[in-house]
């Protein structure tokens, strides 16, 4: 018994150990938020075009076109990311997508959101 829990331990100990350091923490926390409200935002974004058009090829569209610039410049982002410090371009392109989810949140909220 005393050997199992010594490799349980041994085990979760290696696993989690990049959760000591308070950094990666706070970076891991904030890339929680941040993924969960970039999954959020693309299902409402889904959800208010099905409203708005009731089409089933439109939300086919509107799904595919949001991967589209990630295809075309997934390539020159990682040239970006090799020449600029990683926290700028985090803080950026952070900034810029919450930007864009409240302009959306007010379109939808004044009712001039258009497909």
């Amino acid at each position: 018994m005393l050997q199992t829990s010594r490799l349980i331990k041994g085990y979760f100990g290696h696993t989690f150990s990049s959760l000591r350091n308070r950094n990666y923490r706070l970076y891991y926390t904030g890339q929680i938020i941040s993924t969960s409200g970039t999954f959020m935002q693309s299902v409402a974004q889904a959800w208010l075009v099905l409203q708005l058009t009731g089409s089933s090829a439109a939300l086919g569209l509107v799904s595919a076109l949001q991967h589209i610039p990630i295809l075309l410049f997934g390539l020159y982002g990682g040239v970006l990311a090799d020449r600029f410090p990683r926290r700028t371009i985090l803080m950026c392109t952070q900034a810029a997508a919450g930007l864009l989810a409240v302009v959306l949140g007010v379109l939808t909220a004044t009712g001039m959101v258009q497909l």
